[in-house]
């Protein structure tokens, strides 16, 4: 299953009304996943993993508010594509593995956060980059990305 697929079921299981900005919290307490943030070094974000039957997800408090919901909707992404194969914290995984890893974690976060009938209703409102990231609460270079991606606006995407 692609990433983006599990985003939208995720969306559709925590009853999103296609409207307002997702929420990764709210997502994170329908799979009954614990959060919680503590401080942490200038280049972590956060992390997650599984104690007995419960899953977590740790934050960098100190990140502002819209890095740590990215991060959150990431490590959820984690949970979900690949939770069933991780027991406990993740594994250090070979280094085309671990990239294959993140970068679906990345994909969902961006799915998940910047659902597509959104984005193309929000980018036909505003045609501001600024203004669609501000109301998401994702970053200007995520919703970049994302329109990118869905072909609304000129220039490369992902790779």
């Amino acid at each position: 299953m692609t990433p983006e697929r599990m985003a939208l079921i995720a969306l559709n299981a925590m009853g999103w009304d296609g409207q307002h900005p997702p929420s990764p919290v709210r997502l994170a307490r329908v799979l009954g996943v614990a959060v919680f943030g503590r401080p942490g070094p200038s280049d972590w974000e956060g992390s997650s993993g599984r104690s007995g039957d419960r899953w977590w997800v740790c934050l960098n408090r100190t990140k502002p508010w819209r890095r740590r919901q990215w991060t959150l909707a990431h490590e959820l992404g984690h949970i979900l594509i690949h939770g069933a194969q991780a027991d406990g914290q993740w594994r250090r995984r070979p280094a085309e593995a671990a990239h294959d890893a993140e970068r679906a974690a990345d994909r969902f976060a961006a799915a998940f956060l910047m659902p597509a009938s959104l984005m193309i209703v929000l980018w036909h409102k505003h045609q501001n980059v600024a203004q669609v990231a501000a109301y998401l609460g994702v970053s200007d270079m995520a919703v970049t990305l994302r329109l990118r991606e869905l072909h609304l606006l000129a220039g490369p995407a992902r790779s």
